[in-house]
Formats: structure tokens, sequence, C-alpha cells
């Protein structure tokens, strides 16, 4: 009976584990970090400034 249990089990299981671990710390790395969660922004005081470049006809918002 345990010559039958012998061959049932996987020989290799260490390294079938040690590749899983591996797998899995280079999942961690590419996929786990979360991207750029530590980037900022400065904000600044400075002047309002808006551009606006249209073509047609000029109507007021009465008219239309």
């Amino acid at each position: 009976m345990k010559a039958f249990l012998k061959k049932l089990a996987f020989p290799g299981w260490r390294y079938a584990l040690a590749v899983l671990i591996v797998i899995a710390a280079l999942g961690y790395f590419f996929f786990g970090r979360g991207g750029d969660q530590g980037a900022t922004m400065v904000v600044t005081r400075g002047d309002f400034r808006q551009q606006v470049s249209v073509s047609g006809t000029v109507v007021a918002a009465k008219d239309a």
C-alpha cells in the first residue's frame, strides 16, 4: 500500500512550489503595487486664462 501512495504523490512538488512562489512574487511586483499612487501634483496661484477658437456666426443668447 505504501508503494502505491508513493507513486500517487507528485515527485517534484518542491519544484512546483518554488515556481508558484516565483510567479506570485513577479505578479506582485508587476501588478500589485497599484501604479502611481504616490504621485503628487503641485497647485500654484496664477491668472486664469482661457482661449477659445471657433468658426461660424455669433448669435446672442436672447436670439437663440
